[in-house]
């Protein structure tokens, strides 16, 4: 009888704990509704109450399922734009005035910091109540540590050396949310299904994103604007449109992919691509040839005949391409212009660019000489050997942040950092291309390529242009959770020495 008892019992107390939790998300969605009811009331601007009543009710959801909290940062944090959609809650925060979650001008918390800490919450209860088992010692969680040990050490040295607050602050909250984030995503994506679930709603917001760009681009300014207009959307979003375009390319050269990404991916490409033309980033296109070099070795190592057959095509295509469009300085001409100029170097291409680069890093250079060891710190402005021009308030932290965001960690958390991050981005490329080559369906196989890639990317990304930005980190720590459970689930089983 107690063997039959037993499996009753645990149903029933299965039971009785959904209706507990059941009951929890009613009366916080009853709450919130309360809450909104007396905000819309005492408002008069409309679009605040619906703002907050939507940031509101996704507390109590990703209390009651964490996960959600992850799929949340993804969308809200990728789907605005600083520049076109400055009124995107997660752009400009509760203390900006442009923004339609406007409270306070002193409010120094982020919406996306918020979701980040309730789903943090979220999943320390659900561990604590047995409904969530801890990775114990994921892939890339040390080194990722020790990097923020150092960012920590940046801070607190730079502060103490007579740093700004307010600098230190808005240098360090993006860098101190990739490793929060990362144990969430390798914590919370237990299933296969969790990461593309992910990756299709990275591709959503990306899209998204550039609706809202293509509509202030073409309604909301005049012509004299769009001529006067150099570029779109902030410095990463077009590497953030990459990915979009590697999950493409990986499920059609992975054989047996999936048919939405084969065939439904088409389709979202177009506006994501036409907003990646108009802002015509040299940077993203360098990237992009760094996934294409790092796809085709994983192709090599997966399928050789479909190697042969596909990637000296695609070689001889772009090689000709470059070729007939190599003095061509716009329009169609601009990827060849890219290619170029990684050939080559950049001479002839946005020079003014790339003459307050190059200054940038020979002042980087000169300020690391004072303490390669330990850097300067955060809240600290780095050395003007060669004066550069004042941006003002186009890039109000020109003289602490700069382009080289890969040789700015070094700067600014000295060489433990420096050498900490580039193990990080490193090992993370190693675990996803090997657990690209390993694996067994084309699913997996396509995750863990996009992982790897974005790694890869956003390497070659940050050691030309501004990378420390909230939407990359949150890109980032997603592709360090495919390339860390992609390589569990390709994991060879343990082999039984009696067997």
């Amino acid at each position: 009888m107690l063997l039959l008892d037993s499996p009753v019992s645990n149903i029933r107390s299965a039971r009785r704990r959904q209706r507990a939790d059941d009951l929890f998300v009613y009366l916080a969605v009853l709450f919130v509704a309360l809450v909104v009811a007396g905000l819309a009331l005492r408002s008069g601007h409309v679009p605040f109450p619906v703002a907050a009543g939507i940031y509101l009710l996704g507390i109590p959801l990703i209390l009651w399922r964490p996960v959600i909290g992850v799929y949340s940062l993804i969308f809200f944090s990728l789907a605005g734009d600083p520049f076109v959609s400055p009124w995107w809650p997660f752009t400009k925060g509760v203390s900006s005035r442009e923004s339609i979650l406007f409270v306070a001008d002193s409010i120094i918390v982020s919406p996306m910091e918020g979701y980040l800490g309730v789903t943090l919450v979220a999943m320390v209860v659900h561990v604590a109540r047995g409904r969530l088992e801890v990775t114990h010692r994921p892939e890339l969680i040390r080194p990722l540590m020790v990097f923020t040990a150092a960012v920590l050490l940046g801070v607190m040295y730079g502060l103490g050396t007579g740093g700004s607050n307010f600098v230190a602050v808005h240098e360090s909250r993006a860098l101190f949310a990739l490793p929060v984030l990362t144990i969430l995503a390798v914590n919370l994506f237990t299933e296969r299904r969790h990461l593309n679930t992910a990756l299709w709603i990275i591709i959503a917001a990306v899209f998204v994103d550039s609706i809202l760009s293509l509509d202030w681009y073409y309604r909301q300014i005049d012509a004299a604007e769009r001529v006067a207009t150099d570029s779109l959307n902030v410095h990463s979003a077009s590497v953030h449109a990459n990915v979009a375009l590697v999950t493409f390319a990986s499920a059609w050269l992975t054989r047996r992919g999936s048919f939405a990404k084969r065939l439904v991916l088409p389709f979202i490409l177009v506006p994501i691509f036409w907003v990646y033309g108009l802002s015509e980033r040299r940077s993203a296109i360098g990237a992009l040839i760094v996934a294409a070099v790092l796809l085709s070795i994983i192709l090599y190592r997966r399928d050789r005949a479909r190697f042969y057959s596909i990637v000296p095509l695609v070689a001889f295509l772009v090689l000709g391409y470059t070729a007939a469009f190599w003095n061509v300085d716009s329009g169609p001409g601009f990827p060849a212009q890219a290619i170029k100029g990684q050939l080559i170097g950049s001479e002839g291409l946005d020079e003014s660019s790339n003459a307050y680069r190059t200054v940038e890093n020979i002042n980087i250079l000169a300020t690391l000489r004072t303490n390669p060891l330990l850097g300067i710190g955060f809240g600290k402005p780095y050395l003007q050997a060669i004066p550069l021009p004042d941006l003002g308030s186009a890039f109000v932290l020109w003289r602490y942040v700069t382009h080289n965001s890969i040789l700015y960690i070094w700067m600014k958390t000295g060489i433990i950092g420096f050498v900490s991050l580039l193990y990080v981005l490193g090992r993370g490329v190693a675990v996803g291309v090997r657990a690209a080559i390993r694996a067994k369906d084309a699913e997996t196989a396509v995750l863990a390529t996009v992982g790897a890639t974005f790694i890869a990317m956003f390497l070659a990304f940050a050691y030309v242009d501004i990378a420390w930005e909230t939407e990359s980190m949150v890109l980032l720590s997603i592709a360090f959770a495919m390339v860390v459970r992609t390589d569990k689930l390709t994991e060879p089983e343990a082999v039984d020495p009696e067997a």
